[in-house]
């Protein structure tokens, strides 16, 4: 098949050896997928045969063999490599030209130092190993970093001063679950959305994340962030707050247009009344300030927001008559979810009070 460029043998029941004919030097394959397969470790070795490969995805082959990261050193046309789900060995073997690498669930213990000649990586996950340790300084200077998932590990802080991802490239960085403590490291000038959930870093919010003028999606799910919310909620979409020591009232700092769609600060010490300002989050869709100390009466005027979905408000302080002023149905045109157990209301709901809701949860 000297004219395939494409092939694609994803999730089947496949077994080795994979068979290269000595005619690969005049292929012209530069895609090829063989993931969820039984291909054996060992049986990988013809695949270094196709040097016009751009493309690779061996994921999850269930080998009883570690890959071999020497098997690619040959393929220096390689942008895109795919190994997750097996195990692997050597410290060497990736190509330079490599744009793309994924390499979560592979059993690494150490940060792989096969990384730092990798100059045009841009995009790199590995995600759910066994990773311990500091996160290198070298690895900040990768010139093209964009998106880094170090998920699911037990990494425990940055080498390095808190000023060093600053000047970095990366725009996603996802350090979840993992075991980072002490204060969050100043993020990118380039970030667009960062998360640190469940970690152990500890102070206050940085203001620095006011400053990231392309930040729109952040999680800090921590149990462990102190102080206020900071007063920039308005320029995100997405903000995840839920389970920290937060303290204070919700800014009601909210502008005509705003991007925000998700906000969570369930499970944190909030206090004061649910900010007016929501108003103005025309696209706002979940909104969930459970387990805190607000009180308000409940918030009838958010019914004008077109496509809220979630409004979670149980275990507060708030108080007053549920039913409308007015006694006509409550009419939020979306919602699907409404949760207000735990508060202090008083009154009774008529059937009617439902009569426009497409579908819901209560």
């Amino acid at each position: 098949m000297p004219f395939l460029s494409f092939l694609d043998l994803t999730d089947n029941h496949l077994t080795g050896p994979i068979e290269i004919p000595n005619s690969s030097s005049s292929s012209k394959l530069e895609t090829m997928s063989l993931g969820g397969n039984n291909f054996e470790g060992k049986y990988l070795e013809p695949i270094s045969k196709l040097i016009t490969l751009k493309s690779l995805v061996l994921s999850f082959l269930n080998t009883s063999y570690p890959i071999d990261l020497s098997l690619f050193s040959s393929l220096i046309y390689m942008t895109y490599l795919d190994i997750s789900g097996n195990s692997v060995s050597s410290d060497s073997g990736i190509p330079l030209s490599m744009e793309i690498l994924l390499l979560w669930v592979c059993n690494i213990s150490e940060f792989p130092n096969i990384l730092t000649p990798l100059q045009n990586l841009q995009v790199m996950d590995i995600s759910s190993n066994m990773i311990k340790g500091k996160v290198p300084v070298w690895f900040w200077s990768l010139p093209h970093l964009q998106t880094m998932i170090f998920a699911y590990n037990s990494l425990n802080g940055f080498e390095g001063s808190t000023e060093i991802l600053v000047n970095s490239s990366v725009k996603i960085l996802d350090l979840g679950f993992n075991s980072f403590e002490g204060a969050l490291p100043n993020l990118p000038l380039s970030i667009k959305a960062f998360s640190v959930e469940a970690n152990s870093f500890t102070g206050d919010i940085p203001l620095s994340i006011c400053n990231r003028s392309s930040l729109t999606y952040f999680i800090m799910s921590n149990k462990t962030f102190t102080g206020p919310i900071p007063q920039c909620m308005s320029k995100f979409e997405i903000v995840k707050l839920r389970k920290n020591n937060l303290e204070g009232s919700i800014p009601n700092m909210f502008y005509v247009g705003a991007s925000l769609r998700t906000l969570d600060v369930g499970y944190n010490r909030l206090t004061g009344k649910l900010p007016k300002s929501f108003l103005n989050c025309s696209s706002l869709k979940f909104l969930s300030v459970e387990h805190n100390r607000i009180e308000d009466t409940f918030p009838f005027y958010l019914k004008a927001l077109p496509d809220l979905q979630v409004l979670i408000l149980r275990s507060n302080k708030l108080y007053g008559h549920i039913s409308p002023p007015d006694q006509r149905p409550l009419a939020f045109p979306e919602l699907q979810i409404l949760e207000i157990s735990d508060n202090n209301f008083t009154g009774s709901i008529s059937p009617s009070y439902f009569v426009n809701w497409k579908s819901s949860s209560l």
